[in-house]
């Protein structure tokens, strides 16, 4: 059985996709027209934009902010460290 998680209190918008075996933190908000590939790990209070892209094996920390029409290619991880 091919499943994936998804928090609490997660709002996911109009004609999305959530591929398999990913992970959607609580408080999370996905907008409308976005593709989020396979084995995605959205951590908990992100906000993710209209029309967005995310492939798969990405890593989407906390509290992260995407804007509408982004790309996010495969096996990206995003940093949320002020002093990288």
């Amino acid at each position: 059985m091919v499943t994936n998680f998804i928090g609490k209190n997660v709002k996911i918008g109009k004609s999305t996709k959530i591929w398999h075996f990913t992970y959607v933190g609580d408080n999370t908000v996905i907008g409308d027209n976005t593709v989020i590939g396979s084995l995605v790990h959205i951590d908990y209070d992100v906000r993710i934009g209209n029309n967005v892209r995310i492939e798969g094996m990405s890593y989407i920390p906390p509290l992260s902010r995407i804007g509408n029409n982004v790309f996010i290619g495969p096996r990206v991880t995003l940093t949320n460290d002020p002093y990288p």
